[in-house]
């Protein structure tokens, strides 16, 4: 029995240690490719994704982000966030219903980011480095 135990809690820290692994440096912060915009810190990223900038050196930007459970919406919640999917559904609840920001739009997927990016030229959004294509501009990536 304690052998069984053991193996699980072997397996468990295993996958999660694989997990972070595998997540670094697959997280990319898009805009448009005609953005005046060149680059973004972690900070500006954190405060665009927490409804704290609209704009950036004076360019207005729109923000749009995944659903819970992709893997690079998880990534900016642990890594630029700082808060869990629960944490941050309760932030914007507060932030959207006390009338201090409209809500970010939300897409299902990486490639209706893409294809929303490319329409879009004040844009704003993240994927995993792995979708990135040379018909949007990489702002940040970590």
């Amino acid at each position: 029995m304690t052998n069984k135990i053991t193996i699980k809690i072997i397996l468990i820290l295993l996958t999660t240690t694989l997990s972070s692994i595998g997540m670094s440096n697959e997280f990319a912060v898009i805009t448009n490719i005609d953005n005046k915009l060149d680059s973004l810190s972690a900070k500006d990223v954190r405060s665009i994704y927490l409804g704290r900038k609209n704009s950036i050196n004076s360019i207005v930007i729109k923000p749009v982000q995944l659903v819970n459970g992709n893997a690079a919406h998880e990534f900016l919640l642990q890594n630029i966030i700082g808060k869990k999917p629960k944490q941050y559904k309760a932030y914007w609840t507060r932030l959207i219903f006390s009338g201090k920001s409209a809500p970010i739009t939300t897409l299902k997927s990486e490639q209706e980011v893409l294809n929303w990016i490319q329409n879009n030229s004040n844009g704003i959004g993240y994927i995993s480095t792995s979708a990135i294509t040379d018909k949007v501009k990489v702002l940040y990536q970590q």
